[in-house]
């Protein structure tokens, strides 16, 4: 059985993120969409496979949230709204 790709977005909006949690664990992945200052707590006692950050999170919080993922994190900075489809795109190899 192969292990669940984990991924964690960071963003401001709830209704956003809820809706990104969703499309991403109808496509199998298992995530967490929370907070920037949530994401940096997740980030400090579990590993991601991936971080997405939303485009509403400040430079400021961008920077620490890039910081606290480990090596194996892969991070992808959202610049726009970005539809379901170009999301899943994101983590596909």
């Amino acid at each position: 059985m192969s292990k669940a790709v984990r991924v964690i977005c960071a963003g401001i909006d709830p209704q956003l993120l809820e809706s990104r949690r969703l499309v991403l664990q109808a496509a199998g992945f298992e995530a967490t969409c929370v907070s920037p200052a949530e994401a940096l707590k997740a980030l400090t006692t579990s590993p991601f496979d991936f971080m997405i950050i939303s485009v509403s999170v400040s430079e400021k919080d961008r920077e620490a949230l890039r910081a606290a993922a480990s090596g194996n994190t892969r991070v992808i900075q959202l610049h726009t709204f970005t539809a379901p489809q170009e999301l899943l795109a994101l983590l596909r190899p």
